[in-house]
């Protein structure tokens, strides 16, 4: 089989031919060696010389030998001299690893570069890695063994999107609050341009998580847009898998879906009062109180109405 060398090895005793019966001749051999360094057939093969030794070898003239060929034959692995980690997509290096008794290399010299592990590290749907196995007992070195390897280390991307003005597509580290009224429509994509998208899931909740929180919980399946109706506050995460295995999270802010009003506690609307009235106003996000279109200022809650003459106006809005 084909090692790298020229060396050639003598197969069988060569013997004289024309040696006198009884005289003292003996044949020393000549070290054969290939022409051509190649895996093929009838390949010419040389010699050191041979010589005679004995003690009438003086008697004789030795003839070398001439037109000398032989075979050196490829050695086709099999693929049980190695272990690759995967031939599906890979969101790492793609390697090929000898067992034991075996080493590696991208060419097939006697004098190359052998090792344990070959890598290969580019992106890419469509990667071959052409290389060698050698037997590190006998040298024998195999023809060349190709491996396939689809290699994307790129995470997917994608958005969260509520409406057309409010649109998420990273993970936002601070988040503030949203509020809404109505019911709002989620709608959710991914793209991803090496292996494709696997999965789309999300998580809603009211927690504030970092991307190492959420790697316990429970995503639902994207499958459609969905709604989120009042009352409700919470935080929209997505998780977006590529068929290579790498992972996208995304968030979006805190949205609050708010449809109650806020309550005013003491007086009845258009009632009549004949003292001072005292109002409390409640609301989980309240924003702005006015009296008669001016900005009031509540009071641990209350806002204290004195006597008037005339009607007076009092708007709680969140």
């Amino acid at each position: 089989f084909y090692d790298g060398l020229d060396s050639a090895v003598i197969s069988g005793t060569p013997t004289l031919i024309g040696v006198v019966n009884g005289e003292d001749v003996k044949l020393i051999n000549g070290t054969p060696s290939f022409t051509a360094i190649t895996t093929g057939e009838n390949i010419p093969v040389s010699f050191t010389a041979f010589s005679l030794s004995g003690a009438d070898a003086g008697n004789y003239i030795l003839t070398q030998p001439t037109g000398i060929t032989a075979d050196i034959n490829p050695y086709c692995s099999d693929k049980s001299e190695y272990t690759v980690n995967s031939n599906d997509w890979l969101n790492t290096d793609f390697i090929i690893t000898a067992k034991d008794g075996w080493l590696l290399s991208s060419t097939n010299t006697a004098a190359g570069e052998w090792v344990n592990t070959l890598t290969a590290s580019q992106e890419t749907d469509n990667g071959t890695l052409q290389f060698y196995v050698r037997n590190k007992e006998s040298g024998v070195i195999s023809a060349v063994i190709t491996e396939n390897y689809k290699i994307d280390k790129t995470a997917p991307t994608g958005e969260i999107r509520i409406d057309d003005l409010n649109v998420w597509q990273k993970f936002i580290k601070t988040i503030k609050s949203l509020f809404f009224k109505d019911e709002q429509t989620v709608k959710i994509t991914a793209n991803d341009v090496g292996s494709g998208i696997k999965t789309i899931e999300y998580l809603l909740t009211a927690d504030d998580l970092d991307i190492d929180q959420l790697a316990d919980k429970t995503f639902t399946t994207y499958k459609n847009s969905f709604g989120i109706e009042p009352d409700a506050k919470l935080i929209i995460y997505v998780k977006i898998t590529d068929v290579a295995g790498n992972v996208n999270y995304i968030r979006s802010d805190g949205i609050v879906l708010d449809a109650t009003a806020p309550v005013i506690k003491g007086a009845d609307n258009d009632n009549t009062y004949c003292s001072a009235v005292t109002l409390t106003i409640t609301d989980d996000y309240l924003d702005t109180v006015t009296l008669d279109d001016e900005t009031a200022t509540l009071t641990d809650g209350k806002l204290t109405l004195e006597p008037s003459a005339d009607k007076q106006k009092v708007v709680a809005t969140d």
